[in-house]
């Protein structure tokens, strides 16, 4: 009953802000709570439904899996039609990272990021998984590679961004190995800071990334039709957040910059800021246009991670909540601005 009043509550106040007409961009609301394992990381919508999978493990690292909750977004409450969530057997316990980024193809399954070294296709109906790419080892790459952003192409590639090496890897339409499609040393990555959050541009020649260097985060592109290091642009360069000085404090590990992003209809470009405990909003020329939430009132922000749009003029976002598990929600924020389509191609 508890959960029931939660769900009817947090409802309640999404709909309530949609049709008071004074809401002012950035003002937020919790969506829905995630229950446990928590600490949410990606997302994507199709249609009504929300896909929300569990990001980091740090306090249940003995844990033999992951977790994909399935919501609908009408009601804020977790669907009764289908497994849910579904649970992602890990590949080894105990393990030190979950599931990150989410896309989508024309059928509606689910492409998801396992920071443990694949990439699975879900069927979000039934809960049938099976790894749809794999990603080798070698000295010019990462011992361990760390899926973590992805984007499908028109033509079906599939690009990952690499939590724990300056590379990009292209996976062919299909599945399989994936192969290193731009490698850069100027890139400087790290566990925890590395390559995070991976975008195709409304133009559909770019692939939009993010980078976390220490306490900082950049904004990169590089054409799809010429992954090179010298065609790699920056687009927008993030200094770090502020210091933090409460030894016992929550965002300790707020140092390293992590981000991920998305567009919307507009050409905008939405960067999360977990660091910050910010989402920042960049122009089509790179520009900042404005960053939310204060600083001095960060409501209900607690390291968010990844974005999705609704369609309706709310950016969701992950609430990662690394030390404060209580936290963990998806937050809906009113942008006024709609998601750009998300490439969904059809995969054999």
């Amino acid at each position: 009953m508890a959960a029931l009043a939660l769900a009817l509550a947090i409802l309640a106040a999404y709909s309530n802000a949609a049709q008071a007409g004074t809401r002012s961009i950035g003002d937020t609301t919790i969506l829905a709570a995630v229950p446990y394992p928590g600490h949410p990381g990606g997302i994507a919508i199709d249609g009504n439904t929300a896909y929300v999978d569990t990001f980091n493990p740090v306090d249940r690292a003995a844990d033999d899996y992951d977790a994909i909750f399935t919501y609908d977004l009408a009601s804020g409450t977790l669907r009764s039609d289908r497994p849910n969530p579904i649970k992602v057997p890990r590949m080894m316990s105990p393990t030190p990272m979950g599931l990150a980024a989410i896309a989508l193809d024309a059928q509606g399954l689910l492409y998801v990021a396992d920071m443990n070294g694949r990439i699975l296709r879900l069927d979000p109906a039934t809960g049938d998984q099976s790894d749809y790419a794999t990603f080798p080892t070698n000295s010019m790459t990462s011992f361990t590679a760390m899926p973590d952003g992805i984007a499908f192409d028109r033509q079906g590639n599939l690009y990952v961004t690499d939590g724990s090496a300056p590379v990009i890897w292209r996976v062919p339409p299909g599945g399989g190995e994936a192969k290193p499609w731009l490698i850069d040393p100027a890139l400087p990555s790290a566990w925890a800071s590395g390559l995070d959050g991976a975008a195709i541009d409304p133009s559909g020649n770019y692939l939009y990334f993010t980078e976390g260097y220490v306490s900082g985060t950049g904004v990169y592109r590089v054409p799809l039709s010429n992954p090179s290091i010298t065609a790699v642009q920056l687009v927008h360069l993030y200094g770090p957040p502020p210091p933090v000085f409460s030894s016992d404090d929550s965002e300790l590990h707020g140092i390293f910059g992590v981000s991920a992003i998305a567009f919307g209809s507009s050409g905008n470009l939405y960067v999360t800021l977990m660091g910050a405990n910010q989402v920042s909003v960049l122009r089509p020329d790179g520009s900042e246009e404005r960053r939310f939430p204060d600083l001095q009132n960060p409501g209900p922000y607690d390291d968010p991670l990844f974005p999705a749009f609704d369609g309706h003029g709310y950016l969701l976002i992950t609430n990662l909540a690394i030390r404060a598990p209580e936290k963990s929600a998806v937050l809906g924020a009113w942008v006024n601005d709609k998601g750009l389509p998300l490439v969904r191609p059809p995969i054999p």
